[in-house]
């Protein structure tokens, strides 16, 4: 395809085709993903969206439709559903994604677009108007880089990008967009239906805005950055949290997100020592009466489960948690559930509520004399590395303590006694390792009983950070994220 192809009826029939792919049977789908994946497509759609973002999208209305299509399958594609492998995601990021959609957002023309506000009393004359459809396309624009970027962020090997890019700052912006963007003024009478019905689509795309920019800021940020979360979702978490209250009743998915995509990222909003403020025992009724209702439903118990974990760490929400009904649900559920994740989700919310009574170690004093094991605490993303590890410790007659090899009854009591027993606790850091509540445990556990603790950093251009950082601290690391 020539340049002068990008702008044909041709392209415009592939781009509709693509936009439209996502809706094909699974099936289809799934050969179509691979050779998506095979000709590296998101190369190919980064050359045109470079090319329309040169010619300019509000300057002529066919390089903005091309635009959207293209904006909108590259949304579909890098979508969890869809990409459940990474691969279009990962190839996205390597043709400049990240970085294209953060020099979006960012133009200053844009932002000042969206921060005005239209109070329309003559609909006829205002949707007519340049001003108000240059608005129109910058809002779904901007929306559909948003999207894809928090795609893109759902890959945490990918955060590095986000964060050489000075993502954060931009799109902390985006949750600052006024609420009342698009004000309705005018009678709602006949003859007016297909005014009100736009208007309320744009609505829709500017509270869609913030939702995503607020869901994605915990994806990239650093531990240290709490307060700028804070200070950026303060308003739009109460939105959040009336969609979720909202889908209790009602079985939709709201500004693109399904339900459990949403609980996902409350989950991780909530991971966030600073922003539990906003979670009160309303909030964790909803999840507890979803917890105790949904019992045929392993995905939303998983998710729901794992929001209430995250949220565990902080007292103010064990004190809501810690009550005779909260316990029954969770202790009912980690029976009855079929999901292994959901009882161990359980076990851990017992734990942490000090429901688990915690064994104390009675070797401490004499762990440095390498009577115990050597345990290797990592995240499941580098099993393959931790293996070749252990194989090699043991080469050398050494007693290796790997989760493959040695778990037996429940997960926390396997974990606990393998760091109670051991001698030294090898640390595998990166950045999923970082996000996962049981490593967070292990290390914190190993750390409260003095154990001597290696840092294995497992991520290049990784850096510890938050309650990791604190953990690895100034010891020496071992770099296996350069060895051949």
């Amino acid at each position: 395809m020539t340049r002068e192809d990008y702008e044909s009826e041709i392209t415009l029939k592939i781009l509709r085709f693509l936009e439209n792919l996502i809706h094909q049977p699974k099936e289809w789908i799934s050969g179509a993903k691979l050779k998506l994946s095979e000709m590296k497509f998101p190369e190919m759609a980064m050359t045109l969206m470079n090319s329309y973002k040169e010619k300019g999208y509000l300057v002529r209305r066919i390089v903005f439709v091309h635009s959207i299509l293209l904006y909108n399958s590259m949304s579909n594609f890098t979508d969890h559903e869809f990409d459940k492998e990474g691969l279009i995601r990962k190839q996205s990021a390597d043709a400049g994604f990240i970085e294209f959609g953060c020099d979006i957002l960012n133009d200053p023309s844009y932002r000042e677009s969206l921060r005005k506000c239209y109070v329309i009393q003559s609909p006829e004359e205002t949707m007519q108007s340049d001003d108000f459809n240059n608005y129109q396309k910058i809002l779904y624009i901007c929306d559909s880089a948003l999207t894809i970027l928090y795609n893109l962020a759902n890959l945490p090997e990918l955060k590095i990008h986000f964060r050489e890019c000075n993502a954060m700052t931009i799109i902390a912006e985006f949750t600052k967009l006024p609420t009342n963007t698009i004000q309705i003024q005018f009678p709602e009478i006949t003859g007016n239906e297909e005014y009100i019905l736009s208007i309320k689509e744009l609505q829709d795309v500017a509270s869609a805005i913030r939702v995503t920019s607020c869901l994605l800021l915990p994806l990239i940020m650093n531990e240290d950055e709490d307060n700028l979360l804070a200070t950026n979702t303060s308003e739009v978490l109460p939105l959040l949290s009336g969609m979720i209250q909202m889908y209790n009743r009602n079985d939709q998915r709201f500004y693109g997100f399904s339900f459990i995509e949403l609980v996902d990222g409350l989950s991780k909003l909530m991971v966030r020592g600073r922003t539990h403020t906003f979670i009160d025992q309303n909030l964790v009724n909803l999840l507890l009466n979803i917890l105790e209702h949904s019992t045929q439903d392993n995905s939303l118990l998983e998710c729901v489960s794992n929001a209430i974990l995250n949220a565990a760490f902080d007292e103010r929400v064990q004190k809501f948690l810690d009550s005779d009904h909260a316990i029954n649900v969770i202790r009912s559920t980690k029976h009855s559930s079929q999901s292994q994740l959901v009882k161990k989700n359980c076990e851990a919310i017992l734990w942490t509520l000090n429901r688990i009574p915690h064994k104390c170690s009675s070797t401490i004093s004499n762990s440095c004399k390498l009577q115990g094991h050597i345990m290797i605490s990592y995240n499941r993303s580098v099993t393959a590395m931790c293996l070749k590890i252990r194989d090699r410790l043991k080469s050398l007659h050494y007693n290796v303590w790997l989760d493959v090899d040695n778990i037996n009854g429940g997960v926390l009591e396997s974990m606990a006694q393998a760091v109670e027993n051991s001698s030294i606790v090898l640390i595998c850091m990166n950045e999923q390792y970082k996000q996962s509540y049981y490593c967070r445990l292990e290390a914190e556990y190993a750390t409260e009983l003095r154990k001597p603790c290696i840092p294995c950093l497992m991520q290049p251009r990784f850096r510890p950070y938050g309650w990791l950082g604190i953990i690895k601290g100034a010891k020496i690391h071992v770099d296996f994220a350069t060895s051949p």
